[in-house]
């Protein structure tokens, strides 16, 4: 999940998910659309898309433990990308509301959170980075 958070701060951030369940092909989020939630995969995998030239095109696949909507998350502005169910998949989501009066009240619990933030947003932009170079 977030590298640096603790098992108490990873068990208060989750204590109330919602655990929805996706159809193969189904839009989790639309990009572009606002949604103030975090989600984490649970079980399958699901394929983040972008629109290029009128067609979807894949920018990566996530898998189990692994976070998507943390980007609107922080800036508070629409998705950046479509997040689409490849295969049957359990996600977690956690409402903003619920993420923001955490980081308010556990000690060093927004330390410890946006470092996490920060570093998976630093290697998924390393990823894409060497995907472009081919």
């Amino acid at each position: 999940m977030l590298r640096f958070l603790t098992d108490d701060d990873q068990r208060l951030l989750l204590e109330k998910a919602r655990r929805l369940t996706y159809s193969p092909g189904e839009v989790i989020i639309a990009e572009g659309s606002t949604q103030q939630a975090l989600y984490l995969v649970h079980a399958g995998h699901v394929r983040v898309e972008r629109e290029r030239l009128g067609a979807p095109t894949a920018v990566t696949r996530l898998g189990p433990g692994e976070l998507f909507g943390e980007m609107a998350f922080v800036e508070e502005r629409g998705a950046s990308a479509s997040v689409v169910a490849d295969g049957t998949v359990e996600v977690d989501v956690v409402d903003g509301s619920h993420v923001h009066a955490l980081l308010m009240s556990v000690p060093g619990l927004a330390a410890r959170f946006f470092q996490s933030l920060a570093v998976t947003l630093s290697n998924r932009l390393r990823e894409t980075s060497e995907k472009a170079r081919g």
